[in-house]
Parts: C-alpha cells; structure tokens; sequence
C-alpha cells in the first residue's frame, strides 16, 4: 500500500505540472532505496531465525546421537558397572602388589587379563582393560563434544553423578598417566569431570528449591 501511494502521488503531480520530472526520479531513488533496505533487513532477519532453529535442531539431534551412543550402548553400561563395582577396587589392590611403589598407570590394567578372564570368564565379553578404555573414551568424547558446544551442557544434570564418581576413581591413576605420556592424556575427560562438578550444587539447589514449591503447592505447571 507503501508502495502504490509512492507511486499514485508522484504521477499525479507529473499531469498537474506540479513537480519536475528530475524531482520525481529522485523520489523514485530514495522510495527503492528505502524498500531495498527494508527488504534486505527483513531478509537477514528470516535468515537469523532460520539459523537459530537450525542450531537448536543441530543441538538436539547432537543430545539424541550422543545417548543413543553412551547411555544407551549396553557395552557402555558394562564398561562403567566395571568402573563403579567394588572388582575395580580389588583389582587395584593387585596392581599394587604387582607394582611395588611405582605408580600406576590405566595401561597397567592389561595386566589383569588374565586374572579377569579366568576367575569368571562367562561374565566377561571382553577383558578388563577394554572396559576400561571403552569407559574413558566415551567421557574423553562425551568432553570434546561439550567443550565445542555441540552439547547443551544440562546433560550433566542427568549424567554428572557417573562424571563425577568414575572421575574421583580413576584420577590417581590418569595423573600418573598424564605425566608420562603428556598432558593432553584424558584432558576433556578432566574437563566434562570439572563442569559436572561446578553444575552439581547448582542441580541440587534448584532441586531442593523446586521440591519446596511443590510441597507449598507453589508450583504452576505451565513452568
């Protein structure tokens, strides 16, 4: 409608005389120039919308892929049953008997194939040390996939509890690796560990702030 009265006002001061029609090009240069501002603007708006959404979709097919391969890969749950059990802890016993005073380092659980394997050698699809490095594997990718935001970082909320245990299990003896092989040794692994570790007493504050609401009859749905 802009655009037609631009156009009826200029043609009708040209058949009364009113205007030259050098006025009226100029006119017609300053109205396209303003439409093919407002067109562009419009334009790179739509594509920041379309941009967000794609990310947000990106983001969300990101989650879905990474808990279809760590959450939900029974050779995952079998690698951290082997990491959380009390058979990780006896089996470090043996390797500081094997070890002397030298430091132990995850390599060092190669050396339990065999006594793995041959104490129970049904329940085991694939040795110790596998386990093990199938675990931090999966954390050290779980990290490198979070640090370049290709994750939204609330998935610490529902996995931080396993971050955060396995961690303080296997520290010791990433420390020990990390000096000697150097320090990108399990570095995003140390760094998944870190974030899930700041976000644990903000998940419990919020949890324990939420649980209040809802025992007030405080808490609106809607939210």
């Amino acid at each position: 409608m802009f655009w037609l009265l631009f156009l009826i006002i200029p043609i009708f001061q040209l058949i009364t005389n009113q205007v030259r029609l050098d006025s009226i090009n100029s006119i017609y240069v300053m109205v396209g120039a303003l439409f093919t501002g407002l067109a562009f603007a419009v334009t790179y708006i739509s594509l920041l919308v379309q941009n967000k959404s794609l990310k947000e979709q990106l983001a969300m097919d990101t989650l879905s892929n990474t808990m279809d391969l760590i959450l939900d890969s029974n050779r995952f749950r079998e690698s951290r049953k082997y990491v959380m059990s009390k058979t990780f802890y006896s089996h470090i016993d043996i390797l500081k008997k094997m070890k002397d005073d030298d430091p132990i380092y995850i390599e060092d659980w190669k050396k339990l194939d065999n006594t793995s394997s041959n104490q129970n050698p049904a329940a085991n699809t694939y040795e110790d040390y596998e386990k093990l490095i199938f675990f931090c594997g999966r954390m050290e990718y779980l990290g490198i996939v979070l640090k370049n935001k290709g994750i939204d970082y609330t998935i610490l909320d529902y996995f931080g509890n396993t971050i955060i245990e396995s961690y303080k299990r296997l520290e010791p003896y990433i420390e020990n690796s990390r000096k000697r092989y150097g320090e990108n040794y399990y570095f995003h692994y140390t760094y998944l560990y870190a974030w899930a570790k700041h976000r644990e007493p903000i998940l419990k504050q919020n949890c324990k702030e939420l649980l209040d609401r809802i025992s007030k009859g405080e808490f609106a749905f809607d939210e």
